[in-house]
């Protein structure tokens, strides 16, 4: 009598520590996935608000992409830069432009039109065709 008491209480612990566990990990759990399993950056946002926008794809390591990035800033034109050798989100950024990575060879500058890919300049490697290329678009005007 005294075995089966202990094994009831016993069971009756496990149980409790179940319920406990349920009752704390399910609510934590979908805070943590509300919290951290969507993918946030500033990209994807502008793309879900159909925004205009520029993206420069770039390599930590690339001087063409350094030499890119100044002539953007040189031109006042803002852009957002994906570093594709670093950037947690890359390939969802990627898929939310509906490209492939076949499609990027750094450096290369996109032109985004109301969430949409409109242009792209690949694997930039002078000066003027990237000036070239920008006298075709008002990007000044994006933000």
């Amino acid at each position: 009598m005294e075995a089966e008491d202990e094994i009831r209480s016993l069971r009756n612990k496990i149980l409790l520590g179940i319920f406990i566990f349920i009752l704390f990990f399910i609510p934590g759990l979908a805070v943590f996935m509300t919290k951290f399993g969507r993918v946030e950056t500033k990209i994807i946002e502008k793309v879900d608000k159909e925004e205009s926008f520029v993206i420069l794809f770039t390599k930590t390591e690339c001087d063409y992409c350094k030499e890119t990035k100044e002539i953007l800033k040189d031109n006042n034109i803002k852009f957002e830069e994906v570093k594709t050798d670093s950037e947690r989100y890359y390939g969802t950024i990627i898929h939310k432009l509906e490209i492939s990575r076949n499609d990027i060879v750094e450096p290369t500058v996109m032109i985004v039109e109301k969430g949409k890919l409109r242009s792209s300049l690949v694997n930039i490697n002078n000066k003027s065709e990237l000036e070239g290329y920008l006298e075709n678009y008002n990007l000044s005007s994006m933000e």
